[in-house]
């Protein structure tokens, strides 16, 4: 019977949990801990490793540690370790791959004028410039500023929707301009108010 020789230690997997941030920037070192499992299932010595994250990492996806894993007979290398990476939602960012999408209130006369508003993003606080006319779930571009790739080929980009908000309170002054905007005849009909019209003559 021909001799067996000596076995490779066993792969190992573990999960790192990341914040949305973390995963965002990157991490230098981030440190991983368990117990070793000896053949027989016994619980072994207490390890630890650091792991180097890239910065845009996803869920999902794994970094291989070669020979950080299960300890092999004598002779025989050790296994290598698998990072499962699970990164935590954030309550701003939504990641759509290497984009990400937030939420911005926009005061209903700033969306009518245009305004330049500040957002909050991966790099801290930009100017983005809302054009007047801004229609409700509106989607502003902030280019570049959406989550880098992996292996350093770019960066998506930030999408910004806008919720246009109406105030719930008004002054007598503000009473009295938006009753007068509101009788001003609109410089060119929308395609709704063409349709509006057409059903009105048709009831009446």
């Amino acid at each position: 019977q021909r001799r067996r020789g000596p076995r490779r230690g066993a792969d190992l997997q573990l999960t790192l949990r990341l914040s949305f941030m973390e995963a965002a920037r990157g991490v230098q070192e981030k440190t991983l801990e368990w117990h070793e499992v000896a053949r027989d299932g016994r619980r072994g010595d207490r390890k630890s490793v650091d792991v180097r994250v890239p910065a845009g990492v996803d869920s999902g996806m794994q970094i291989r540690l070669s020979g950080k894993g299960g300890q092999g007979d004598p002779g025989a290398p050790s296994g290598d370790l698998f990072v499962q990476i699970e990164v935590e939602p954030d309550s701003y960012f939504e990641r759509d791959g290497p984009d990400i999408h937030v939420a911005l209130e926009v005061p209903f006369a700033d969306a009518a004028l245009g305004a330049t508003v500040d957002v909050l993003t991966l790099d801290g606080i930009v100017q983005l410039k809302v054009p007047p006319g801004c229609q409700p779930l509106s989607k502003l571009r902030l280019r570049g500023k959406g989550l880098p790739s992996v292996d350093r080929r770019g960066r998506g980009n930030q999408i910004v929707t806008v919720h246009v908000t109406v105030p719930e309170v008004l002054s007598p002054r503000q009473k009295e301009l938006l009753e007068e905007f509101r009788n001003e005849e609109p410089a060119e009909e929308s395609p709704a108010q063409r349709a509006l019209k057409r059903l009105r003559g048709f009831f009446s």
